[in-house]
């Protein structure tokens, strides 16, 4: 007979393998592993036996949400507002992994989880390999996510869990970790075309090599030697020894954020609405305009000739302001650091935990920031159940029985 917990651990591993290249079908798998997490409560009485911590873990990722959905029953049309909210269903529904997670035969392994994110980011490249052929040139990698953005947030989160497991590895297997998250990040980061992922690749880099190295010289070194290289690829390329791209773009980005010039066409238009954003905010400051205006709100407030229009103002937590005021605002900044709150609030391998919240914030954060992590279903799904996995998992010493 199949046990609980191995039905767990598979849903666990199916929903990693579809955040990696499908995205929005990991929702089935997280469905299926909330059945089984509450299948352990047998009646509603069981509610009370929800431990004090998982509540506040609970409320700081679904906080923003309720807001949001409190706001909306103002609104003259509440079908709209609700429907508005959809991308972020995922969040109050995974949220629910992290309040019946108790029973300890349902928690997941360091070893498990980490041989799970390797084979995650084996699939997702073999998958590359085998559709690669049809794809431009220019061609941005989501496989089947339907946007590269949130695809890439979710690989880079599954990479950085393929170190889960660094502390009880071998030799053998630091180096297969090691070459696993160097092939997240490439996926993630250059495949992609994402700069806000890259952005956040760069960022975390000095925590990603303390955890590695656990040596303060080896850190700085490796930092050191990362921003020389930075430097010169982006002196080369100016002086056009080559020519890639990818680091066009990201130049022409930094170069309209610097000077405001309209050089990267997407970056312009973000600012223009991130100026505006801050305007209309001005306007509501404590009750906002409701989340299902969080981009038509700012019209008013574009330039003339402006004529694009979104969904969302590419910044998840001026949204949010606009939304319900500065309450969204802060509520949006608890969520975006959950899986932070889950790792201070655990109880054990709280070291390990914070390791690998660290550069999993501020992917999300820096997400959040230049697009969006709330109103992407997949984003959003990713970072709840990132947070239920930094909240689940446990060391062990069975890793020699995991590659």
């Amino acid at each position: 007979m199949v046990s609980k917990e191995n039905v767990c651990q598979a849903l666990i591993l199916m929903a990693l393998l579809s955040f990696g290249f499908i995205g929005s079908l990991s929702h089935l798998f997280n469905l299926a592993l909330i059945c089984v997490f509450l299948s352990q409560y047998q009646h509603f009485r069981a509610l009370s036996q929800i431990e004090q911590r998982a509540k506040i873990i609970f409320l700081a990722l679904t906080g923003v949400f309720f807001i949001f959905l409190i706001r909306s029953m103002f609104n003259q049309d509440f079908i709209r507002s609700f429907i508005s909210l959809s991308p972020m269903f995922p969040i109050p529904l995974i949220g629910l992994l992290i309040l019946f997670q108790k029973n300890s035969t349902l928690r997941l392994s360091t070893a498990s989880l980490a041989f799970f994110s390797k084979l995650s980011i084996f699939t997702s490249f073999l998958v590359f390999l085998i559709i690669s052929q049809k794809l431009g040139q220019y061609y941005r990698l989501e496989l089947f996510s339907g946007n590269p953005i949130p695809f890439s947030i979710a690989v880079f989160g599954i990479s950085i869990f393929s170190l889960c497991n660094w502390v009880n590895s071998n030799k053998r297997q630091k180096i297969i970790a090691v070459l696993f998250l160097l092939l997240g990040i490439y996926i993630s980061g250059f495949l992609s075309g994402a700069r806000g992922t890259l952005l956040s690749i760069i960022i975390s880099a000095p925590f990603l090599f303390w955890f590695i190295a656990r040596s303060y010289i080896a850190t700085i070194a490796l930092t050191s030697g990362m921003i020389i290289s930075i430097i010169l690829i982006w002196y080369l390329n100016n002086l056009n020894y080559f020519e890639m791209s990818y680091f066009r773009k990201i130049i022409s980005g930094v170069e309209t954020i610097l000077s405001y010039n309209n050089l990267d066409r997407s970056i312009h238009l973000k600012l223009k609405m991130w100026e505006a954003a801050v305007e209309t905010i001005k306007n509501a400051a404590f009750f906002g305009h409701d989340i299902s205006n969080r981009f038509m709100a700012i019209v008013p407030n574009l330039p003339n000739g402006f004529s694009h229009k979104f969904s969302h103002p590419h910044n998840d937590i001026l949204a949010s302001i606009i939304g319900t005021g500065f309450i969204g605002g802060v509520l949006s900044i608890f969520c975006i650091s959950s899986p932070l709150l889950a790792a201070y609030l655990s109880t054990e391998d709280r070291p390990i935990k914070f390791c690998l919240a660290v550069p999993l914030v501020i992917n999300i954060f820096c997400s959040a920031n230049v697009n969006t992590v709330f109103f992407n279903d997949i984003s959003s799904a990713w970072l709840a159940f990132s947070t239920f996995l930094i909240w689940n998992i446990r060391t062990t010493s069975e890793s020699n029985n995991c590659p």
